[in-house]
């Protein structure tokens, strides 16, 4: 995932493609490589059904600190560390600043 990363942010919409088993994938590579994985959930003000959707990610995330609309991140960094956030752009709408590879 990436080298001298205290912490790494897991990122993922609500809406869209929500999917426990990538989330799954990335806790795993995130403690592989000796990171503190944290869980964002976001866009929960588009997401017609939250709870259910905040429980899937909860039941992959063992006890991981997870933030979405409902529980905010806070001090999950301190000064000193790195942190990196990691995630998947939606298929629909990459940011214009994303680049794209053939």
């Amino acid at each position: 995932m990436a080298a001298n990363v205290d912490v790494v942010f897991l990122v993922s919409a609500l809406v869209g493609d929500l999917n426990p088993r990538r989330l799954e994938r990335y806790l795993v590579l995130a403690w592989e490589s000796g990171a503190a994985p944290a869980i964002v959930l976001t866009k929960a003000d588009l997401c017609a059904e939250v709870a259910p959707r905040v429980a899937a990610a909860e039941s992959v995330a063992l006890g991981v600190p997870m933030s979405s609309a409902t529980s905010p991140a806070r001090g999950w960094t301190s000064s000193g560390h790195t942190s990196r956030a990691t995630g998947r752009w939606p298929r629909s709408a990459p940011p214009a600043s994303a680049s794209r590879r053939s």
